[in-house]
């Protein structure tokens, strides 16, 4: 039987939630880490000026985009990111 270490068990008693740093992220995970509107990235991207973004198959609503690219975008108009985000 699975049994959660100590550090996996929030205060309250739950299992605590990890963010994790996968290659790829959704429009909940872009909207925290790029300061624009969600109307100002669809532009810049329409324009070819923000990273694509990606579906898992076409007509499907779920979108996401490469973790890297994003960073890198960010990183060329001079946002600095935190220390845990690694440099492309």
């Amino acid at each position: 039987k699975f049994l959660p270490k100590q550090s996996d068990i929030s205060p309250s008693g739950q299992p605590a939630r990890r963010k994790s740093r996968t290659q790829f992220i959704n429009k909940v995970e872009l909207g925290e880490l790029v300061p624009a509107s969600p109307a100002t990235i669809d532009r810049l991207e329409r324009r070819g000026e923000f990273p694509k973004r990606l579906t898992l198959a076409p007509g499907t609503r779920a979108v996401f985009w490469r973790r890297t690219e994003v960073e890198q975008w960010l990183r060329d108009r001079g946002v600095e990111l935190p220390a845990d985000a690694p440099a492309a």
